[in-house]
């Protein structure tokens, strides 16, 4: 059992660290980063260089402590997102290893020798083997509104899913400055206050950071806001500030030569997940002769080449190893939806959509499903027929978008789309709602299948 620390933003006090008051905690602690035998944790103070204990056990009265692996992590100090409230923001995360597959997990904060108590009990479930056939669920939300009610993760929760992943645009607050964005990661996970982005911060805190893990990934208005992509100024600050608020996977883009991003992959069973970066490495949609920018040098890419060749070996060494290959691309495929803007693979970077459905079609990968966001539906889904790479996509419904992109630009969805409205987003042609990964066995054909699911925030389909 390996415990490690993480200095996360500025190099940490020396040692030996000095325990953090209970005060000094910040929110609760965020699970990210699970696997089968390993999770990550993240916890914020405004105290720098404090250290802060933790316990992860199987029993959730704490009672027994055999069951318990415990560790402890070092906050380190950024400027202030909010001054005059919080004088510092300190962040830490510990990787916890030796952890048992299929496992549920509570956990809790060990402050100044005694347990801080929240309220809130705090679990996770440790994630399948990537060996065995595990019936799952996952909940996968986009696009959220700004300061909106956040009463919809109470039906999530009531999917019993063992993560929730949210793909983009988590909110549309179009950060213009580190500080805006550290403050708007602040706000996303607050569980009270005036500014939790509505009372958003606080459902998601209550009902998903307290019950399962979390992954995400950004699209342009959570980074650099609208259509924002690899020039952006502050673009290095940027995914620090993703890195200290969000314990996630190990990003294969760190080090490499074409820059960093955040990528990532994991497995949950036999189902391998591919979480795209679409921003931090992409060229601008204006690029090339009399452009903002010149494109790369092979072609205009929205990945990057790093990226690019990341994907493609990540789904050959799984195509024949998982059940199911899911890509997450925070920007949708189908070829007609909001067709015209540049801002999409059809219309913006049309090339290089061609390049990938050729490459899944050379390859014979025939088990690649996409989940996307990005045009603010009430949820759609398409058998491929109508995708830029050849693909079954679904396009997940929007969590209070006040304004959609029209039925003209939908597109065709060949399953369909959910098209009733939502008296509380009035000026949006499409629903609330959120979507649903199933992986189970289907007794009828006597294998395991993966469903996809659109529902309302009231949780219907």
């Amino acid at each position: 059992m390996i415990i490690k620390r993480y200095a996360c933003l500025l190099a940490a006090a020396s040692a030996p660290f000095p325990t953090l008051s209970m005060n000094a905690i910040l929110d609760m602690p965020v699970v990210g980063g699970v696997t089968a035998t390993s999770a990550k944790i993240q916890v914020r103070s405004r105290s720098p260089g404090g250290e802060v204990e933790f316990q992860v056990c199987t029993d959730p009265t704490f009672l027994d402590l055999s069951t318990c692996i415990t560790g402890s992590m070092v906050t380190t100090t950024a400027s202030s997102p909010n001054p005059g409230v919080d004088p510092v923001d300190c962040t830490a995360i510990a990787t916890v290893t030796g952890l048992q597959p299929s496992t549920i997990y509570h956990h809790r904060l060990i402050v100044d020798g005694k347990p801080r108590i929240s309220g809130i009990a705090s679990s996770f479930m440790t994630f399948p083997n990537p060996t065995e056939h595990t019936s799952f669920a996952a909940v996968i939300t986009a696009d959220a509104g700004n300061n909106i009610d956040g009463f919809w993760y109470k039906s999530a929760l009531a999917e019993n899913p063992l993560f929730m992943m949210q793909i983009g645009d988590f909110p549309h607050r179009d950060p213009r400055s580190p500080d805006d964005a550290r403050k708007m990661n602040i706000n996303l996970k607050c569980r009270s206050g005036s500014d939790c982005n509505g009372q958003q911060g606080a459902e998601f805190a209550l009902n998903c950071l307290s019950k399962m893990s979390f992954d995400h990934t950004w699209d342009d208005h959570d980074y650099c806001g609208q259509d924002s992509d690899g020039h952006c100024e502050y673009r290095e600050e940027f995914i620090q500030i993703y890195k200290d608020h969000w314990p996630t996977y190990d990003l294969p883009g760190e080090g490499v030569m074409q820059g960093s991003g955040i990528w990532h992959s994991f497995d949950v069973g036999k189902v391998k997940f591919i979480v795209l970066d679409l921003r931090s490495n992409r060229d601008s949609n204006d690029c090339g002769a009399g452009g903002s920018h010149p494109c790369h040098a092979d072609g205009k890419t929205m990945l990057g080449p790093s990226q690019k060749a990341w994907l493609k070996d990540t789904v050959l060494s799984a195509k024949d190893s998982s059940d199911f290959i899911v890509i997450v691309s925070s920007i949708n495929t189908n070829n007609l939806a909001r067709e015209g803007s540049d801002d999409t693979w059809n219309t913006g970077f049309p090339a290089e959509a061609a390049e990938l459905r050729a490459f899944f079609e050379s390859n014979t990968v025939t088990n690649v499903v996409f989940l996307t966001g990005d045009i603010h539906t009430g949820g759609a889904i398409d058998d491929g027929s109508n995708s830029q790479m050849g693909q079954p996509e679904m396009n997940v419904a929007h969590t209070g978008v006040p304004d959609g992109i029209g039925l003209s630009r939908l597109g065709t969805w060949s399953v369909g789309a959910w098209l009733q409205k939502d008296v509380r987003s009035p000026n949006n042609e499409f629903p609330l709602g959120y979507s649903v990964v199933k992986y189970e066995l289907d007794a009828e054909l006597g294998e395991f299948v993966l469903k996809l699911v659109c529902k309302g925030t009231d949780g219907v389909e």
